[in-house]
C-alpha cells in the first residue's frame, strides 16, 4: 500500500476466497475522504473484489481475472453497487454470467479504468493540489443528474477557484501556457 496526497492506494494480489461482505462493511470504504485507488493482480474474488470494485479508481494488471460471484450465488451488494455505477452493460454481465472476467473486459464494460503494463506506472497526478483531488473525488462519486449535479459542479469550481490564484489561472489559459501558482 502506498499513498500520495489525498490518495489511498491499495494493492490486491490474488485476494478473496471468502464470504462476500455486507453493504455496511463496504459503505465505509465508499464514503471515505481520500480518493481510493485499487491495483489488482491475479485472481480476485470476495471479499477483496467487493472492496476493490468500490474504489474511485480501479487499475488492473494484464493477468487479473475477476470472480464477481461464487456460482450459483448472486454478486455481493458491493459488487452490485460497482456494476450499477458502471452502467447497464456491466450490471447485466455481472448478474447473468458467473464466468471469471479478464482485465480487458473489465475495462471495456467500465468497472475498471485501465490495464497497466507495470504496477509502477500508476497514473496519479503528482502535482495536484489537495483541493483539486478533493473536488475530483466528489465529482467521480457523484451520480447526481440535473440540478443536483450542476450544483455539485458549481461548488467544485468555486472551491478550485478559491484555492488557487484566479488571475494567474485565467492569464495562463489565455496565453496558452501552464499556470505558475
Amino acid at each position: 500500500m502506498a499513498s500520495e496526497i489525498g490518495f489511498l492506494v491499495v494493492d490486491f494480489e490474488n485476494g478473496g476466497n471468502g464470504s462476500p461482505l455486507p453493504w455496511a462493511a463496504v459503505e465505509a470504504w465508499v464514503r471515505g475522504r481520500a480518493v481510493t485507488v485499487a491495483v489488482l493482480e491475479g485472481v480476485i474474488s470476495s471479499p477483496a473484489v467487493d472492496i476493490a470494485l468500490c474504489s474511485d479508481l480501479v487499475y488492473l494488471l494484464p493477468s487479473t481475472r475477476l470472480c464477481l460471484a461464487p456460482a450459483p450465488e448472486p454478486p455481493s451488494p458491493g459488487v452490485i453497487w460497482a456494476l450499477g455505477r458502471a452502467g447497464r452493460r456491466a450490471l447485466a454481465r455481472g448478474l447473468l454470467s458467473t464466468a471469471e472476467m479478464p482485465a480487458d473486459e473489465a475495462v471495456a464494460i467500465g468497472i475498471a479504468h485501465q490495464v497497466l503494463v507495470d504496477r509502477r506506472e500508476l497514473p496519479l497526478p503528482a502535482d495536484a493540489s489537495l483541493a483539486a483531488v478533493t473536488s475530483a473525488r466528489d465529482l467521480m462519486r457523484s451520480a447526481s443528474p440535473g440540478s443536483g449535479g450542476l450544483a455539485l459542479e458549481l461548488a467544485a469550481f468555486r472551491l478550485l477557484f478559491a484555492a488557487g490564484d484566479p488571475s494567474e489561472g485565467a492569464a495562463a489559459f489565455l496565453d496558452k501556457r501552464d499556470p505558475s501558482f
